[in-house]
Order: C-alpha cells, then sequence, then structure tokens
C-alpha cells in the first residue's frame, strides 16, 4: 500500500514538473518577445514593469522545484496566472506601439509634401516643412492653400519673380536649416550681393547676418563719438582722432575732442539689419551700438582699421 502511494506521489511530482518545464518554456518565449518589443520602441516604463512580473514569475517557478508537493499546483497555478497577466500586457503594449507608429508616419508624411517653385520659370522642388522655415514663404503657402479649391491631389505651385540662382542657394539654406558657409563661400560681391537681397527678402535673418560684410559674429573696429561712450560711463583709455592721444571718453582737455572728438573701438557684430540702410549692431565694452553704414571692417590694427569704420 505504501509502495502504491509512494509511486502516485512520484508521478503527480512528475506531472508537475513537466508542467513547470513547459511554463518556464513559454515565459523564456514572451521574454524574447518583450526584448524586441523593447527594441521597436515600446514605452520603456511599461515594458520595465512587464520585465519586472516576468521575473517574478521566474522566481515563484524556481521556488516550486523545492516546495512540498502539496503546494506545488498551487504555485503552478499562479505561475500560470502571471504568464496569462504578462501575456496581456504585451499585447496591450503592441496596440500602444502600432498607435504610436501610425501617428508618427502622419506626421512624417506631412513634413513629405512636396511642393513645387517657379522662379523665372525654372523649377525647383522643396518640402512644404523646409519652405516654411521661410516666413514668407510660409504667407504663400497658407494663400494658395487658401485658394485652392477644391483641394487638388498634388501639392500647390508657387510662382515667384525673384532671382532663380539665388533661389537656389536660398533653397538649400531652408533645407539645412543653417547658414553654411559653403552655400555662399567664394561667391563674387556682386552675387554675394544679390544673395543678400534674397535672404532679406525672405526674412532669414540668420542667411542675412551670415551673407553681411562684415558679418555677425565678425571683429571689428568702430570710430564712436566720444561724448557718446562717455553716456554709457565707459572710461577705457582709447585713441581719439580729433587729439591724436590716448584718454578716456570725455577727458580731453582740448574742447573739440570733448564736443565731437571719435574714439576708435574695438568690438564684435551681434546682429544686422538689412535695409536702405542697413545697420550693424556691434558690443563695444560691454555695451550694444546701433552701427549704420558700410565701412566696417575687420581690425587690422586700431590706426589702419578704424580709418575706414564707422563713425556713429
Amino acid at each position: 500500500m505504501l509502495g502504491l502511494q509512494l509511486g502516485e506521489l512520484e508521478a503527480v511530482e512528475a506531472g508537475l514538473r513537466a508542467s513547470l518545464a513547459a511554463v518556464r518554456r513559454d515565459l523564456e518565449a514572451r521574454e524574447w518577445r518583450l526584448e524586441g518589443l523593447a527594441r521597436s520602441g515600446a514605452p520603456v516604463a511599461r515594458l520595465g514593469e512587464v520585465a519586472a512580473r516576468e521575473a517574478r514569475a521566474h522566481e515563484e517557478a524556481s521556488r516550486t522545484s523545492a516546495a512540498p508537493a502539496s503546494r506545488r499546483e498551487a504555485r503552478a497555478r499562479s505561475v500560470e496566472a502571471d504568464a496569462a497577466s504578462v501575456a496581456e500586457e504585451e499585447d496591450a503594449l503592441a496596440a500602444s506601439l502600432e498607435e504610436v507608429e501610425a501617428e508618427m508616419w502622419k506626421l512624417v508624411d506631412a513634413g513629405r509634401e512636396r511642393v513645387v517653385v517657379v522662379v523665372q520659370d525654372t523649377l525647383f522642388e522643396a518640402s512644404a516643412a523646409s519652405l516654411r522655415r521661410s516666413p514668407r514663404l510660409a504667407r504663400e503657402l497658407s494663400a494658395a492653400a487658401a485658394a485652392a479649391a477644391p483641394p487638388a491631389a498634388a501639392g500647390p505651385v508657387l510662382h515667384l519673380r525673384r532671382d532663380a540662382a539665388s533661389f537656389g542657394a536660398v533653397l538649400e539654406y531652408l533645407r539645412h536649416g543653417r547658414a553654411s558657409g559653403h552655400i555662399f563661400e567664394g561667391l563674387p560681391r556682386a552675387q554675394r550681393a544679390q544673395l543678400l537681397e534674397e535672404a532679406a527678402f525672405f526674412e532669414l535673418d540668420d542667411l542675412a547676418g551670415a551673407l553681411a560684410e562684415p558679418p555677425v559674429g565678425a571683429s571689428v573696429v568702430v570710430r564712436l563719438q566720444s561724448a557718446r561712450l562717455a553716456q554709457r560711463g565707459i572710461d577705457a583709455i582709447l585713441l581719439h582722432e580729433a587729439c591724436g592721444s590716448w584718454h578716456a571718453p570725455g577727458a580731453c582737455v582740448e574742447p573739440a575732442c570733448r564736443a565731437g572728438g571719435a574714439a576708435a573701438c574695438r568690438g564684435e557684430v551681434r546682429g544686422y539689419a538689412h535695409g536702405a540702410e542697413p545697420l550693424w549692431t556691434v558690443e563695444c565694452h560691454g555695451f550694444l551700438f546701433g552701427v549704420p553704414g558700410l565701412g566696417l571692417v575687420p581690425p587690422t590694427g586700431l590706426d589702419g582699421a578704424a580709418a575706414g569704420a564707422v563713425v556713429c
């Protein structure tokens, strides 16, 4: 009788071991699937929760191997319940991932909307997202979209009366979103000036500042009125043209120098505004000055550079 009971217990134990092995294989397969979801971009926090639940399921499975036979069935049922819960979480995460990917591709498709731009019988093609980096072109696109009735299957077409060669460089800037030097490097002065006009027309301040001569960020020497410097509280020792000596602004003994003398100041171009009379913003001695005119030059020494610099 005892031998029969031992045999039955061994059979039950063997069945439980087989069930546990099947559960472990199923959990390992689900772990591989979860790792695949992690690589595909599923939400990290949710995946961490699922991974933690699987770890607990593995721990419970390992404990059952040493538990008494009377508790193994309960443990096995608990492991199976956890595995089922993990499967539900996995399905929910997969559905969430599909929704995120669908929204992402909608955004990508919107950015890929193609626009044909006709400039002096020359055709250009660009994405609407690139063209909208120009405030001027953004308004043109909005106007074209409002005028389209009914909406055409093809993208909008813009007609511009501008210089076609310069527009190609402007379009390259819009595609990259920054003023790369190769766009205008080596351009003759006339072409550079034409491109500057196009940058101003399309309201591209960064490109205009890079094309200006001198460009934004350049070191320059300007001549500023001594009285204007003194009003800002600048007391640096500067070379003054009227008296030919070095002294602080407004501290000269000669009346002509105090009244209308100019001092040579080193500074850095901080901004540029294009117009009939271009205006540079130059920082000198910690203060910003508006400097009109086209006479700013890179410093080559105060004596040489100041002679051609702007007086303001």
